[in-house]
């Protein structure tokens, strides 16, 4: 499952498919975390964190001791800006071997980063080289007429920052919240999930369970 844990990113990329930026953008409240941490313990081992950029997060540190406490794999990417987060996740990574791995994305859109950040990155073998020839056309990319690919931004389930639960990163279906959800397991493909829009049950009565 991913999380995503903020829509506000400290790089402004060109390609960016969720159009995040450092201007603007909503963090994930304590909450709303620990009940994604509740529904993730149901269905999943593993939870990715995301953003926006996940460091950019003020309770990020918190977040990834508590989602290792509870028992959860944790991955997650990042652009690598915040020297300071980026060391502390390598001593996270060496303390928590085989639980916790952090990968960085690197292409051409994205900004030079610390030098001995990257150099960690490469030495770790953990970075994740973008193309331009393979650039998904949501978001960013597709207004800025950069987008080469019609597919998913995000193919596993999906919690945004106010706890609703989305049955992929298009954001298109939503399931439910983190107060409860109604898994599909027998779609064919992302663009025909909004098929299945009849056969969930209305969000109004997610948002009417987590107020009760």
């Amino acid at each position: 499952m991913y999380l995503q844990l903020t829509t506000r990113c400290n790089m402004r990329c060109d390609h960016c498919g969720l159009n995040c930026s450092p201007d603007k953008g909503k963090h994930m409240d304590d909450w709303t975390f620990t009940k994604a941490l509740e529904l993730c313990s149901g269905y999943s081992e593993t939870i990715t964190f995301g953003g926006g950029e996940p460091t950019c997060h003020p309770r990020f540190k918190d977040y990834v001791q508590r989602a290792l406490d509870y028992g959860f794999n944790v991955w997650m990417a990042t652009n690598g800006k915040k020297k300071t987060s980026m060391w502390w996740l390598f001593d996270q990574i060496d303390l928590n071997e085989g639980k916790l791995s952090v990968d960085l994305s690197l292409d051409s859109f994205h900004e030079r980063i610390d030098p001995d950040v990257r150099a960690e990155f490469v030495r770790r073998k953990r970075c994740r080289y973008g193309s331009d020839a393979n650039v998904l056309n949501v978001g960013r990319a597709k207004k800025n007429g950069i987008g080469t690919m019609d597919d998913c931004i995000c193919e596993t389930t999906f919690i945004d920052p106010d706890g609703k639960v989305w049955q992929c990163g298009c954001q298109k279906v939503q399931i439910g919240t983190v107060w409860g959800v109604e898994f599909l397991d027998d779609y064919a493909s992302c663009s025909e999930k909004a098929d299945y829009n009849q056969r969930l049950l209305p969000a109004s009565d997610y948002e009417l369970q987590a107020s009760l």
